[in-house]
């Protein structure tokens, strides 16, 4: 499932309407985007407080999580919890990384 996602965001850049042409400093960026995804978005949780041990207690989790309580699988707070917990990401999160990252390049650079 994951690897089908992947593909069709990768198509999606490429192929859409509109899409910026490609551009090297673009895929380099994205390509970053994708190696860093894996470390900076499970520290970036763990520091909102999506702990190994559970959600710390008076931290910006625990607010998120008494929002929208009660919490139901697979919704963002269950999402960020279990990432936060094991500290991986899937296949699917590191396209979209690579997506932003080339969007955001594309968005402040020549890229037509």
């Amino acid at each position: 499932m994951e690897k089908k996602i992947s593909v069709i965001v990768f198509i999606l850049l490429i192929a859409a309407p509109g899409c910026y042409a490609w551009s090297w400093g673009g895929v380099l960026t994205g390509a970053v985007c994708m190696v860093a995804a894996p470390i900076a978005i499970p520290a970036a949780l763990g520091a909102v407080g999506f702990s190994l041990t559970g959600i710390v207690g008076s931290s910006l989790a625990a607010s998120a999580m008494s929002a929208s309580s009660p919490v139901v699988t697979g919704s963002l707070v269950a999402m960020s919890q279990s990432v936060g917990a094991t500290g991986t990401i899937g296949l699917a999160t590191k396209a979209v990384a690579a997506g932003v990252g080339y969007g955001t390049y594309c968005a402040t650079h020549d890229c037509d």
